[in-house]
């Protein structure tokens, strides 16, 4: 079935182009970045019975962040399959004028919406994969991956036993750092536009390459003062607090919801970023029609434009990083609100295992 998306056409160029997700959002230094400021936020800002474990474990943190990038996209064909779909979530696919309250918020419900798409005349797109897994492997399931890593923070911090800390609890700490990090990645992932939207890399406006550009070539290129530029724009700004405000009070604590909202945000932005590329950076437009190859725009230097992107990049980094340490800690008061001032460990998470999706 042939639909239209807006005003663009969804022809077989665009179709394979978005057949598989697999850019690094924000790239290694950018997921670095967001958790350690994270890490530092819930050091600075929070008591010590809370804080102790990411005062210490600040780099691991920044080390994990990257893992889910560096490390599980090199695993076995079989479960990246299933994984590297987690790490986007293109919210506009899935019902027009979205808003967190018109977005379905299970597994099922977003399966049942994505098929009937198929059989109404609007403007989004038809996916006719038959399976459950094979639709949410086209739309991205980060929300979903995010809550699993939550919850297994919970649970680990919840084993504690201990007030204060003994010998035995240090291993369910060290097992929630870990989680902590790894969740750090698809909280970042979200809070990139390009990561929650379907035409992902600027295709359909003759803007291809524009994923790596912003989120690598431009990152890339941030003074080295970006990480202080992330906390003080979040001590100003309290970016989290002004998403949630969309969010149900009651909802306002619970990492899918929090998932949704941040996703709801980064797409919102996706008109901005569009159009910095093609106001500042595109010096010739991709061209991606049936007859010609296929070539990424051309584009000034990240180092000529940054001045112009880099208010809205940090911007984008704040978020993450606000969000992270919001999770961390609602995960913390879960789980009881263990008294973690005590820990001390030497405990460094190089290389932990993959892990499936538990969701699908």
């Amino acid at each position: 079935m042939e639909k239209t998306f807006g005003r663009v056409l969804i022809t077989a160029f665009l179709g394979s182009m978005l057949v598989s997700n697999v850019a690094w959002s924000w790239g290694a230094r950018g997921h670095a970045m967001i958790g350690r400021v994270a890490a530092r936020l819930v050091s600075e800002q929070n008591d010590r019975s809370f804080a102790k474990p990411f005062e210490s474990k600040l780099e691991m943190i920044g080390h994990l962040s990257n893992i889910p990038d560096v490390l599980w996209k090199n695993a076995d064909r079989k479960i990246t399959s299933r994984t590297n779909p987690t790490h986007f979530y293109q919210v506009d696919t899935i019902v027009e004028n979205q808003t967190f309250d018109t977005l379905p918020k299970t597994i099922k419900a977003t399966v049942d919406q994505l098929r009937a798409n198929c059989q109404r005349s609007n403007s989004l797109p038809c996916y006719e994969e038959s399976t459950p897994e094979a639709l949410m492997a086209k739309l991205g399931s980060a929300p979903w991956r995010i809550q699993q890593f939550t919850k297994k923070m919970e649970t680990a911090l919840g084993a504690i036993k201990h007030n204060p800390l003994k010998h035995d609890d240090i291993p369910y700490i060290d097992e929630a750092l870990t989680y902590a990090g790894i969740v750090s990645h698809f909280i970042g992932d979200l809070t990139q536009p390009l990561h929650c939207a379907y035409d992902y890399d600027g295709v359909a406006l003759g803007q291809r390459g524009l994923h790596s550009y912003f989120e690598d070539a431009i990152v890339n290129v941030l003074p080295l003062s970006t990480p202080q530029l992330i906390y003080d724009y979040i001590i100003t700004n309290k970016p989290f607090e002004t998403i949630m405000q969309t969010v149900p009070l009651e909802l306002r604590k619970d990492a899918f919801a929090i998932a949704l909202a941040i996703a709801l945000d980064s797409n919102a932005h996706l008109t901005q970023l569009q159009e910095m590329d093609r106001d500042l950076a595109i010096e010739k437009k991709s061209n991606d029609s049936t007859n010609h190859e296929r070539h990424g725009a051309k584009r000034k230097p990240a180092k000529e434009v940054i001045d112009q992107f880099q208010t809205f990049t940090v911007a984008r980094l704040a978020v993450a990083a606000d969000t992270l340490a919001h999770i961390w800690l609602y995960s913390w008061e879960n789980a009881g609100s263990p008294n973690l001032e005590a820990y001390q460990s030497l405990f460094y998470a190089l290389n932990p295992p993959i892990i499936d999706v538990d969701y699908l």
